[in-house]
C-alpha cells in the first residue's frame, strides 16, 4: 500500500517536504525521554534501585540507644540483604517481630546467638554476657516485593524498620 505523497512546500529557495507540527512533537518526546533516562540514572546512583547508595542507607536506633540497626531501605527480592545490629554495652538480647521475619528468610546470623526463642510474636536472640558481643550481622533473602515493615528492639524499647523490596 503506497503512502500518499505530500505536496512539496517552498522554504526559502528550497522545495522541502516538511511537517513542523509533527517535528515539534518529536522534539518534545525526545526531551521527555532524555529527562526520564536522566532521572533513572540519578535514582540508580542514589541507591533507589537497590544495591547501595546514599538514598538507600538507613541507620536507626531505639530511643534508649540499646539497639542500633543499619540496613538498606531499597533491596531486591531474592538477593542477599544485610541487617547490621549494634548492641549497647550490657545489652545481651534483641528481638525481631514476626511480621518482618515472615517477609524475609533469615539465611545467616553472625555470631550465632547462645539461644533464641519465639514469644509474643517476636523472635528473641540471646547472647551470653561473658562474650561481650556488640556487633551482629543478619543475612536475609526478601521473600516478597513491595513494602516490608517490622520492629526491632530490646527488652526496653523498639524502633520500626521500613524497606521497599523491588522485583
Amino acid at each position: 500500500m503506497a503512502v500518499p505523497a505530500k505536496k512539496m512546500g517552498k522554504v526559502g529557495d528550497l522545495e522541502i517536504n516538511q511537517d513542523l507540527k509533527f517535528q515539534r512533537r518529536m522534539w518534545r518526546a525526545e526531551a521527555v525521554g532524555r529527562l526520564v533516562l536522566l532521572a533513572s540514572l540519578v535514582a540508580a546512583l542514589l541507591g533507589f534501585w537497590g544495591g547501595g547508595g546514599w538514598l538507600s542507607q538507613r541507620e536507626l536506633s531505639t530511643p534508649s540507644g540499646s539497639v542500633k540497626a543499619r540496613f538498606e531501605a531499597f533491596e531486591r527480592r531474592g538477593s542477599e540483604a544485610i541487617l547490621g545490629i549494634q548492641l549497647a554495652r550490657g545489652v545481651t538480647e534483641f528481638w525481631l517481630d514476626s511480621t518482618y521475619l515472615e517477609k524475609n528468610h533469615l539465611v545467616n546470623i553472625q555470631p550465632e546467638p547462645g539461644r533464641s526463642h519465639w514469644t509474643d510474636g517476636r523472635t528473641h536472640f540471646h547472647y551470653p554476657a561473658s562474650d561481650g558481643i556488640s556487633a551482629i550481622r543478619l543475612e536475609f533473602r526478601p521473600r516478597i516485593f513491595g513494602s516490608v515493615q517490622g520492629r526491632i528492639g530490646s527488652a526496653e524499647d523498639s524502633v520500626e524498620l521500613k524497606q521497599w523490596i523491588l522485583p
